[in-house]
């Protein structure tokens, strides 16, 4: 009996597990200073040892970020951040490079 009831606290501890891993084609959505986007955990750690790589990178040191009216916040400028975002998204070259 005692071994049944540990097998079922195990399973039990088990099921409370989030179902799926962290995957770099995770969608995230980010409030920006108020500003909302849309990008994929990839594009945000396309940039190797930047914050946003480490903030939000599979293995991350830090706690998973905190969403904030519907999106992960960050304090940041929303104007600045869409060119940051372009220059993820395109494999860390500036447009018309």
């Amino acid at each position: 009996e005692a071994d049944y009831f540990e097998l079922m606290v195990l399973v039990e501890a088990c099921m409370s597990l989030p179902t799926k891993l962290p995957s770099m084609d995770d969608v995230i959505k980010l409030n920006v200073g108020g500003t909302f986007f849309v990008t994929t955990r990839g594009t945000l750690c396309a940039e190797d040892g930047s914050m946003l790589a480490t903030k939000f990178g599979i293995d991350s040191p830090f706690a998973p970020p905190v969403e904030y009216e519907g999106g992960v916040f960050l304090d940041r400028n929303p104007d600045v951040f869409k060119h940051v975002l372009d220059y993820l998204r395109n494999e860390c070259k500036f447009v018309g490079q």
